[in-house]
């Protein structure tokens, strides 16, 4: 029910179109950000994908994914700095992929995530 009604609203507002029983993205690429806060909605496609990586990791065949990681020692003034990055790197990639794929014939999720994993030092 939740799909159809996401699909339905998908297509009011005129981001999908529905055309002898084929989907079809009105834009290849769709920017859904806030720079301030995370809304609930956010959240909840945020847990959805996490929770979709977490099982492509056992389902899906190595060579169609890509699941690394990357631990480093940062300063916390760098966050800022390290986020613009990903934008950057996000919005890079998704040209690319937009300009390559005249005739997309899978969808992926891509899930970047950058989170501590230690308390920071107290500053003095």
């Amino acid at each position: 029910e939740q799909l159809k009604l996401a699909i339905y609203r998908l297509n009011r507002l005129g981001y999908l179109e529905i055309k002898n029983k084929k989907w079809i993205l009105k834009s290849p690429s769709l920017t859904w950000t806030n720079n301030t806060q995370t809304s609930e909605a956010r959240k909840l496609l945020q847990k959805q994908n996490s929770l979709m990586s977490h099982l492509a990791i056992d389902e899906i065949d190595f060579n169609k994914r890509d699941h690394s990681s990357l631990s480093v020692a940062i300063h916390p003034d760098l966050i800022p700095e390290l986020k613009q990055r990903i934008t950057r790197f996000r919005r890079a990639l998704d040209r690319f992929v937009t300009q390559h794929s005249a005739q997309p014939e899978e969808v992926y999720h891509f899930t970047f995530s950058f989170y501590p994993v230690s308390h920071p030092a107290p500053r003095k």
